[in-house]
């Protein structure tokens, strides 16, 4: 019998079989075919379908890194054209990648932020671009834990005239966000469930957060923490939903304190 719980775990039985964006896409194609809620409860009584997310989570990132890289050398290769921008230099993916964001835009107010800090930001920091474009925002600080992100961001910093952009190389686990008035944590990030506890344990108690997560079925290759924040934090809304199953969650302060983590001991001398 073809049912739709048929079909998903003869998908993922044969997902080494395809490509990463095939397999992520007949994923993405079964996902809305139903309900965020029914493939939610398939999944809760399917634990073993997260065998699998270990595979289709490098098949999306080697995707989404090529992808970025790409454009990002495409941009790098027009740049010295002189005076233009992100937008007017960017390929077709660059564009439908820079304008996914557009929604944070109706929640999040950055009219008196002085510092904007996205981790995960990789070698295309869309976010990270229209924030910019689109705020006067003075620091804009772009996280991510490989060297060749950072150096991309560093390249088109210096190629596009960003001043105002500051790639740093750190995973955000013992990131100081203290002087953020808005955080964005992407969606491939991980531990993700750990930088948005330091997160909320070292930014201001009026910080706002918006948290990338995936959605329904793309629980499978990205990690999801939000049932983890109950008591931490209010969710006050949620974006539109991606192709490739993720979505924007803006999120306040609230609820119970994280504790200050104990230092490690001390090496015996």
């Amino acid at each position: 019998m073809n049912t739709w719980s048929t079909r998903l775990q003869q998908t993922l039985a044969d997902a080494s079989q395809f490509t990463p964006m095939e397999a992520i896409g007949k994923l993405a194609d079964l996902a809305f075919e139903v309900s965020e809620e029914e493939a939610d409860a398939f999944l809760d009584a399917h634990p073993e379908c997260f065998e699998h997310f270990s595979l289709l989570n490098r098949f999306y990132y080697q995707h989404i890194v090529a992808m970025e890289t790409e454009e990002c050398e495409h941009i790098l290769s027009q740049a010295g054209r002189g005076g233009k921008t992100f937008r007017e230099l960017a390929g077709e993916r660059g564009l439908v990648s820079y304008e996914r964001n557009a929604d944070m835009f109706n929640h999040v107010d950055l009219t008196n932020c002085e510092t904007f800090v996205m981790v995960g930001c990789g070698p295309l920091p869309v976010t990270a671009l229209q924030v910019l474009d689109r705020s006067s925002v003075q620091n804009v600080v772009c996280l991510d834990v490989s060297e060749k992100a950072i150096d991309a961001d560093n390249r088109l910093k210096a190629a596009l005239g960003l001043d105002r952009l500051h790639p740093r190389l750190s995973n955000g686990t013992d990131f100081d966000f203290g002087p953020a008035s808005v955080i964005y944590i992407a969606n491939m990030v991980m531990p993700k469930l750990d930088v948005v506890k330091q997160a909320l344990r070292t930014s201001a108690a009026n910080a706002q957060l918006v948290v990338r997560e995936p959605y329904s079925l793309g629980r499978l290759w990205t990690e999801r923490v939000e049932p983890e924040l109950a008591g931490l934090v209010k969710v006050t809304g949620k974006g539109p939903v991606s192709r490739h199953l993720s979505r924007d969650v803006y999120m306040q302060k609230g609820g119970s304190r994280l504790p200050t983590p104990l230092p490690p001991p001390e090496k015996p001398s």
